[in-house]
């Protein structure tokens, strides 16, 4: 049997079989049928492979609706070809330096119509089939239509807007996606470095890889200028363009910023499977859960505490150079675990190794004085803090406990005032700022009540506890009584200590429930930590069973305070003691010189 050749059977089905576009076909058949979304996908992928290639920044520029990536995209070609005239007739148009005469941003694509022309002449010859005129043509018009109307948009557009509400911040989005919606950013006050008397000079970012595109610089600025949203825009674009372990944690940084920390913390997990050695993602991870735990609703445990230390340990081990990492374990260690002893060692290795950074390693030389009952230390060293760096906004929070807790009410609240300036929503300082306007003589008790009312949803039970004793506190300044024994007593049931056992007393005295008051005060006596609070607890006891008519129970606790040693009560209690036992008046106390 002849063996017949196959030659001609092969070209037939070579006419038979179509060819697959490329990628590149299939970007511009997607932007014909105005599918930009599917066009700008194809098109970030062209330009992972080949960064260079001008017409593909051109046609991104064609297939984003978004003015800055449009404007971006025609900025890199020009950057590539900066005679190219269509990048160039763009960047003016949308400018509003051209007229809208002028013929809009087009992309020439007659090299591609003319290769594709002569392949047909070659094959066979003939005119170019109406179909791809047609395809040509819809093209054009499409980016016509595209350019002109946001031409014509920004001709017409209004140049003042009225002042939007605020926005409420969205619940946090479940995956680093570009679709993910960040949460709004909402600016600060001016700046503290314009207020104050000081050189500013922003850390540089730890991870700085260089990178060609304006978008990642762009990034990096809102990033330095806290412009949460604006970071978040550029750095999903960037990820897109480059998945890459940087990025992602940059990313992570923004959406924390914004307060988006579910965000972060996927954005980080990313970033760690491209990189498992990346030692700032580590950090970053233990930093953004140590912030969480303050509105958990339960206070972090064995488990949690475990999961950060590992992180911290990866990142001193992974990114040994890296002061940020320092600063976490150091906050770990100091805030949350309020262990001296191995945050000693670690501070000075910091302040070895980066002696650049004063401020902040004065601003933990305090906390770990304070941890260790030194407030004269810790006054002095975050004094310092603030000298090298007026603008450091935590030093101002813990320059306002310091104060609190040796007693200088005024210097605590002209701290506390300058850090609400700038974080006026700060759990932590909401609450410290009523404690210490409630301490103080001059103190504004309704601002006090208003903040702490603010708190009233936080999921935390510490933080309602404390709220409710200073609401306790707050409604005894104020006289009302009864809303105060409503706090009070919710407060003393959730933890049973000798100050809440005093106040429940007091609001109790205050409305001549003396009997009550009796049983509150007994509860403080026993549980007083120190023989001065023992003798408070005692002498009020005594003078409500005299209230209540039983001299003869009060003679005990009146001889205590009768025989107390001076420095433990007022002289005037033991007169008061002398008449109720019907003794002789002890003899007033000496002046000191």
């Amino acid at each position: 049997m002849p063996v017949s050749n196959g030659s001609s059977s092969q070209a037939s089905e070579g006419k038979g079989r179509r060819v697959p576009k490329t990628t590149y076909e299939q970007a511009k058949e997607a932007l014909r049928q105005g599918d930009l979304t599917e066009a700008r996908r194809l098109l970030i992928r062209l330009l992972k492979r080949d960064p260079h290639n001008v017409e593909y920044w051109l046609l991104l520029s064609a297939a984003t609706l978004d003015p800055k990536e449009r404007e971006d995209s025609l900025r890199q070609a020009l950057k590539l070809d900066p005679d190219n005239p269509t990048a160039r007739r763009g960047l003016a148009f949308f400018a509003n330096e051209a007229d809208l005469a002028t013929e809009p941003l087009t992309v020439d694509l007659r090299r591609d119509w003319e290769q594709r022309y002569r392949a047909r002449e070659r094959v066979g010859g003939g005119l170019l089939p109406r179909a791809s005129l047609w395809a040509l043509a819809g093209l054009a018009t499409v980016l016509v239509l595209l350019f002109g109307g946001y031409a014509l948009w920004q001709k017409v557009r209004p140049k003042h807007f009225a002042t939007p509400p605020p926005a409420v911040t969205p619940s946090a989005t479940p995956s680093p996606r570009a679709t993910a919606t960040p949460p709004p950013y909402t600016p600060t006050p001016q700046p503290l470095w314009m207020l104050l008397d000081a050189t500013y000079t922003p850390t540089p970012p730890f991870v700085n890889t260089p990178r060609p595109f304006e978008a990642y610089r762009r990034a990096l600025r809102a990033l330095s200028r806290e412009d949460w949203m604006a970071a978040v825009r550029y750095l999903e674009q960037l990820v897109d363009q480059e998945p890459a372990a940087d990025l992602y944690f940059y990313l992570a940084l923004a959406y924390q910023g914004a307060g988006n920390a579910d965000a972060a913390l996927d954005a980080l997990e990313r970033a760690l499977e491209l990189d498992r050695d990346f030692g700032p993602a580590y950090r970053a991870r233990a930093w953004i859960q140590m912030h969480q735990w303050p509105t958990a609703e339960e206070p972090p445990g064995p488990a949690e505490f475990s999961q950060v230390e590992v992180d911290l340990q990866q990142a001193l081990a992974l990114a040994p150079d890296d002061p940020e990492t320092y600063r976490a374990a150091l906050e770990y260690w100091l805030v949350w675990r309020h262990d001296p002893q191995r945050a000693a060692p670690l501070l000075e290795r910091a302040e070895a190794l980066f002696p650049d950074r004063p401020a902040l390693w004065a601003y933990y030389r305090a906390l770990l004085a304070y941890e260790q009952n030194d407030l004269e230390a810790a006054y002095e060293a975050i004094q310092e803090s603030l000298q090298h760096d007026l603008t450091f906004l935590p030093a101002y929070l813990w320059a306002a406990r310091i104060a609190y807790a040796q007693g200088d009410l005024d210097a605590a609240r002209e701290a506390i005032d300058t850090y609400r300036r700038y974080r006026p929503n700060d759990e932590e300082a909401l609450l410290l700022d009523a404690r210490i306007q409630l301490a103080h003589p001059e103190g504004d008790v309704q601002a006090a009540v208003q903040d702490l009312e603010r708190l009233k949803s936080h999921p935390s039970p510490q933080v309602q506890r404390e709220r409710y004793l200073l609401l306790g506190k707050a409604y005894l300044r104020l006289g009302e009584y009864e809303k105060a024994l409503h706090y009070l007593k919710q407060a003393d049931e959730w933890e049973q200590s000798y100050e809440t056992a005093m106040l429940v007393a007091e609001a109790e005295r205050k409305q001549g429930h003396y009997g009550n008051a009796f049983l509150k005060y007994r509860d403080a006596v026993e549980r007083a930590t120190s023989e001065a609070e023992r003798y408070v607890a005692r002498y009020w006891r005594a003078k409500m069973l005299m209230a209540l008519d039983k001299p003869a129970v009060a003679r005990e606790d009146w001889l205590a305070i009768y025989n107390a040693p001076d420095d433990l009560v007022p002289w005037e209690w033991r007169v008061e003691a002398a008449q109720a036992l019907d003794m002789p008046t002890p003899e007033p106390p000496t002046p000191a010189p």
